[in-house]
């Protein structure tokens, strides 16, 4: 029985236009009986009215076809652009299922592609986060994905295992031909190569993990060293109440910052040290309980005062998160001194000096790009579900089955018999779930995909 999808491909609402895209067997038919249009030309608008089985016309609209096996599905699609009344969309849908269509479940149009071999699975992966990304840097490190670079990636050293795996496989089938010391260390250098190169992949899961929504940062330093007033400058708005009277803030507060690429999440917390009231220490040790939560420490230190013993003795700064030390005030006279400055980020700026600030939202943009090891044209998305399997190829690797304290190499003519040389090793497969192999396609235009 012909099987033929649709769904409502732009948001449900009134706007200027909406999609209704349909796949499937009957997707020509449809074009002809509801639209009378019996050849649609492929890949182009095709002005038509749309008519109902008891041909009622309910509206003008956009027909575009796309051919069997030269769609995003692989099958024939027809996509039908309306005016954006959800009257009209209802109306037409409705029409549809009594033509013998039914409603697309979830991702089924990108599971047909995936099926059809048009895309991957870090491809089909990649659809759903392109659709989901809140900040240029996801969507920017999806959209590498959805190019295949993740995949040509794992292809890359799947083909390097396999290869290994062949040279191994020689060595142990015929022990008889001893390997040359060269051939060792060429091949030992090809085995902790790939090793690397999976390693690298899965450090990478944790520098991209902040991608998926925002980073976050905290304001943190003594009280009335300008921290609400920087979080003011930061997010442009007097969002945070600002006084002489140090320990204004009690409560956190968060805004989000667009900052090039990405979303950060500002938090402006109570002002650090020995509180005396119980509502002022609840807020002290709500601003400490953030610490570990957070991806960039921003540390404002008052420059027109002395070195702040109490704060440093009450915030211990974790070495694993990046610290940016801000000293504020600095159209003061200068009275904080080091004698051993432990900070590597460090900047000196005036909180309502429109260019400090300007300076200081770089200052963060690069510190973030540099820790996170952004970069914007080979950055990829490194998901859970791909962790688990290539720790699964780490421990089928070659490598795992020569550890130094294991690594026996074919023995020579006429030693005594023992192991012959490595277990033979398991490598990955052909397919293996972390590549997902895909045919050979073009992906299409961008209205090709669901």
């Amino acid at each position: 029985m012909p099987d033929t999808i649709i769904a409502q491909a732009t948001p449900p609402g009134s706007s200027a236009i909406s999609v209704i895209r349909i796949s499937g067997d009957l997707t020509s038919s449809i074009a002809k009986a509801a639209c009378k249009i019996e050849f649609p030309a492929p890949r182009r608008a095709n002005l038509a009215d749309y008519h109902t089985l008891s041909n009622d016309c309910i509206d003008q609209v956009i027909l575009t076809y796309y051919q069997k096996e030269k769609s995003y599905t692989g099958e024939e699609i027809l996509e039908i652009c309306t005016h954006g009344n959800p009257l009209i969309v209802e109306l037409i849908i409705k029409d549809l299922l009594q033509r013998g269509c039914r409603i697309a479940e979830p991702g089924e149009f990108t599971r047909k592609a995936f099926l059809a071999g048009k895309i991957d699975l870090t491809q089909a992966e990649a659809v759903a986060k392109i659709i989901k990304s809140k900040s240029q840097a996801e969507l920017k490190i999806a959209n590498n994905n959805l190019r295949g670079k993740l995949s040509d990636k794992l292809i890359e050293q799947q083909n390097h295992m396999l290869d290994l795996k062949a040279k191994l496989e020689a060595y142990v089938d015929f022990p008889e031909d001893d390997i040359p010391q060269k051939d060792k260390q060429l091949l030992l250098g090809e085995i902790y190569n790939v090793q690397s190169a999976i390693s690298k992949l899965i450090q990478s899961a944790e520098e991209t993990k902040s991608f998926k929504g925002k980073v976050k940062a905290l304001l943190i330093g003594p009280p009335n060293a300008g921290k609400s007033t920087i979080f003011n400058s930061l997010i442009g708005s007097e969002r945070a109440l600002v006084s002489e009277e140090a320990g204004t803030t009690r409560d956190y507060i968060n805004e989000d910052l667009f900052l090039d690429d990405f979303i950060v999440e500002i938090i402006d917390a109570a002002g650090i040290h020995n509180g005396k009231g119980h509502l002022e220490v609840a807020g002290i040790d709500k601003a400490l309980s953030l610490i570990p939560e957070v991806d960039l420490l921003i540390c404002i230190l008052d420059s027109s005062l002395p070195y702040p013993s109490e704060f440093f003795s009450l915030v211990k700064l974790n070495e694993t998160k990046k610290v940016l030390l801000v000293e504020n005030k600095t159209d003061l006279e200068r009275a904080l001194q080091w004698n051993d400055q432990p900070f590597e980020n460090t900047i000196s700026i005036t909180a309502t000096n429109e260019d400090d600030i300007k300076d200081l939202k770089n200052y963060i943009g690069d510190i973030l790009r540099e820790y996170f090891n952004y970069d914007p044209k080979h950055s990829l998305a490194i998901e859970a579900r791909h962790v688990i399997h290539l720790k699964e190829i780490e421990v089928a690797h070659p490598a795992a089955a020569l550890r130094p304290q294991q690594r026996r190499w074919p023995r020579p003519a006429g030693a005594s018999p023992g192991p012959a040389g490595p277990r033979r090793p398991a490598a990955l497969p052909a397919g293996h779930p972390a590549a997902g192999r895909r045919k050979p396609h073009s992906l299409g235009s961008a209205g090709d995909r669901a």
